[in-house]
């Protein structure tokens, strides 16, 4: 099987893990596993499928408010990111 034919999965975890890892494609399925799941923390892209940009953050934290979230972006606008470091909601 060549690399461009090749599937990427998400990380795998093994049954030994102590890692519990949810993966979700699109901010309405993240939003789906805080509604049945505790999680300790979100790793959030602010590009996404459904959702773009510092609404991307803000839906987030409303959905789960008590729930820390680092915010990662393969954007070059930084301003994004700052926007959610002082974001009134954390």
């Amino acid at each position: 099987m060549n690399r461009q034919t090749k599937k990427t999965k998400p990380f795998n975890v093994t049954k030994a893990s102590p890692l519990d890892i949810k993966y979700a494609k699109r901010l309405n399925e993240a939003t789906e596993v805080l509604g049945v799941s505790k999680v300790d923390a979100v790793l959030l892209d602010l590009s996404l499928p459904d959702s773009e940009g510092i609404d991307t953050f803000i839906k987030l934290r409303d959905s789960s408010p008590e729930t820390p979230i680092v915010v990662l972006s393969g954007t070059k606008d930084e301003d994004i990111a700052v926007q959610a470091g002082r974001h009134p909601r954390i």
